[in-house]
């Protein structure tokens, strides 16, 4: 049965939309008449409504940039970059347009990754993710929708492609959510008094060797390792409920580096399981070196304490976040933009979006080899025994748009014909618009699209404001 969503508030939007285009008209005659951007000193003569609509501007000198076609040059805009956004590095190639790309909310620049791999993707189902309507809206209108404890907003009534390798937009939403689902089985886990252990597995890589020759390599190791009698002896010794594995991969000096976390669920002494499980180590060797991928170095089998994985993600996570714990590394290595230890395949497409033509390549070359993968591959029963149900990334990634049970009511801020959709996504300004609506509202998104559709009118009258104060 379709969910009946009601604008909770439509009339306080009406009023604030008949305000702001009052504002918006008399900020259009200041500036005429000023010749310059006079929304830097607003006159007085404008009184607290010009003041209040300077304040939800920022000048910047640059026209935005349309939606290019494949091959054209890389988007940019000017704003306030994050503290985590100015750790990027980016790649010589990506030049200036890098320093644009890195002045991004991190919302923004999601979105605007996603569009550059749909150019680089079209045949995928990440080409339509966030531009087509959905099957169900038949009104072909988006409404943006907001939470308002949380202050999350996401659009309603588009289509998502639900894709963790392809998609940085859905990406971080099921990352996310298979986070949460991972911690709390952890938790399960913890109050039968059960313990986690990370193993991690790798080989010997180099440039000559393409992904898919890497991949077909792994994936017979592991098969050779976990068909072998010391797997199963240790097992039966550790008391052995489950795993829960993550497939990963880079691309750094020596070329595609594919590897795997795996979280070991236990129920026996500590101590006597890390010995158990380190006394694996020859066994993951000889499954190498018998799937003919060579001898593997001091890297290439570790196992720890997961429950508290501080060590292991200062050496392999390269994370700046204080809060980086085993869930994320789990969930969201793929996704990271830092490179000390190799590129991550969102780094490349970020780096392929400031114009590396490599980058790009590569990350198609990525793309092709992962399709269809699982992120988190949960050892048949396991789920049954941490209490967690089955739900696929297509429904993750679609279920901000509805109201769940238990979760805190949508509102309706504001709500884009087909028109004004089209001249959003064309423009490239889907995460912008969103960064708009959750600091300024609807009388934001007005001016907003306002000053978007003259810019692209290509009227001599071109608003120098639109952009979130807060990223100034």
């Amino acid at each position: 049965m379709a969910v009946q969503h009601v604008p909770l508030i439509s009339k306080r939007c009406q009023k604030q939309q008949e305000a702001a285009a009052r504002v918006f008209a008399a900020a259009l005659d200041q500036q005429r008449s000023a010749q310059a951007s006079a929304w830097r000193q607003p006159r007085a003569g404008l009184g607290a409504a010009l003041q209040a609509a300077a304040n939800l501007g920022v000048y910047f000198e640059q026209s935005p940039q349309p939606d290019l076609e494949p091959g054209s040059n890389s988007l940019g805009i000017d704003g306030k970059s994050s503290a985590t956004d100015q750790h990027l590095s980016g790649t010589a190639a990506a030049g200036t347009a890098g320093q644009h790309r890195n002045l991004l909310s991190s919302r923004a620049r999601r979105y605007r990754m996603q569009r550059h791999a749909q150019r680089l993707l079209p045949g995928e189902v990440v080409s339509g993710c966030s531009r087509n309507f959905s099957a169900s809206n038949g009104r072909n209108k988006v409404e943006i929708i907001g939470r308002a404890d949380s202050g999350a907003v996401s659009y309603r009534g588009i289509h998502v492609c639900g894709s963790v390798w392809h998609c940085p937009v859905c990406a971080n939403k099921i990352s996310e959510a298979r986070r949460t689902e991972l911690q709390t089985g952890i938790a399960a886990h913890h109050l039968t008094g059960g313990r986690v252990y990370m193993l991690t597995l790798t080989f010997p890589h180099n440039l000559g060797m393409d992904l898919a020759e890497c991949l077909e390599g792994l994936s017979e190791a592991l098969k050779i390792f976990k068909r072998s009698r010391a797997w199963r002896t240790c097992g039966k010794a550790i008391d052995y409920q489950g795993a829960v594995r993550a497939l990963e991969v880079t691309y750094g000096a020596n070329g595609w580096h594919p590897h795997t976390h795996e979280l070991i669920f236990a129920s026996g002494d500590q101590d006597e399981v890390l010995l158990e499980l380190a006394a694996l180590r020859d066994y993951w060797a000889a499954a190498v070196f018998r799937a003919g991928l060579g001898q593997i170095n001091e890297h290439g089998f570790m196992v720890g304490n997961a429950d508290k994985a501080a060590d292991y993600v200062a050496k392999f996570g390269n994370s700046e976040e204080t809060d980086w714990d085993v869930s994320r590394e789990m969930t969201r290595q793929h996704s990271k933009l830092a490179r000390k230890k190799g590129r991550t395949p969102f780094a490349l497409l970020f780096d392929a979006m400031g114009g590396d033509f490599q980058a790009g390549e590569l990350f198609q070359e990525y793309a092709r080899e992962f399709k269809g993968k699982r992120q988190l591959y949960y050892s048949p029963g396991l789920k049954k025994h941490l209490g967690l149900d089955d739900v696929s990334d297509q429904d993750i990634a679609e279920s901000e748009q509805l109201d769940l049970p238990g979760e805190e009511p949508i509102q309706v801020i504001y709500t884009l014909n087909a028109h004004q959709w089209a001249l959003v996504y064309r423009s490239n300004r889907r995460g912008e618009l969103l960064d708009t609506a959750a600091k300024h509202g609807a009388e934001g998104v007005y001016l907003f699209l306002k000053a978007l559709a003259i810019r692209r009118s290509g009227d001599d009258l071109q608003p120098n404001y639109y952009y979130p104060e807060h990223l100034q």
